[in-house]
């Protein structure tokens, strides 16, 4: 709003100063000074409100700025976090394809490993069945075979064997305690066997015995 004093006439406190002063005369105007004044105070009028318009428009520009660059400030938080949520959901996408990936890989290798399982136990198998066949067959033979596992390092023959012995096989460290297991499993037939063996290498004792 505009102030009063703009509204008025600037000679109007001259009169109420005349008025109050009844000694005293107003002072005459012209009519054409009458209305330069109410021109010269139209004028000013309609320049008070030219810049009160120019400076609320200047707020309102300032104001407007203002907006604009918290709008700009809002749209590129907007678009950053547009742009974080696709990152993410591009992670969450190439994680779950990695897990995919993952299951699938222990699901083979489980697979595998039943599978290879069942082979080995199907091995294991054969094999017991297998050292069942050669302990029966090395304890069929005469003189009985004494089995032992393990490397050998070398073989002795003893001397002065007869044609057809067989060379004796030492046992390794590692396959001494399970031969000796073993060799208290063989039947006693082969210690009858041996004693015949003895009696038939040792031929001047049994006419000895006859005379």
């Amino acid at each position: 709003m505009h102030s009063p004093s703009l509204l008025q006439s600037p000679y109007s406190h001259f009169s109420v100063i005349m008025s109050n002063n009844p000694s005293t005369l107003p002072i005459p105007l012209q009519p054409d000074e009458v209305m330069q004044l109410r021109f010269t105070e139209l004028q000013l009028s309609i320049r008070a409100k030219e810049l009160l318009h120019q400076s609320q428009l200047s707020e309102m520009g300032a104001t407007l700025a203002n907006l604009s660059l918290q709008l700009d400030e809002v749209k590129q938080h907007v678009a950053s976090d547009v742009a974080d949520r696709n990152k993410s959901l591009r992670r969450l996408e190439g994680s779950e394809s990695r897990l995919d990936t993952l299951h699938r890989k222990i699901h083979n290798i489980a697979s595998n490993l039943s599978a290879t399982n069942r082979r080995t136990f199907l091995q294991e198998k054969r094999l017991s069945l297998l050292r069942r066949d050669i302990q029966k067959v090395a304890q069929s033979v005469r003189p009985p075979v004494l089995l032992g596992t393990g490397r050998f390092e070398n073989v002795i023959f003893p001397e002065d064997s007869p044609a057809g012995a067989r060379p004796t096989l030492p046992l390794p460290r590692s396959g001494r305690s399970r031969a000796l297991a073993e060799d208290q499993d063989v039947p006693q037939t082969a210690n009858a066997e041996d004693s015949d063996d003895n009696e038939v290498d040792n031929p001047e004792e049994e006419d000895e015995e006859e005379d």
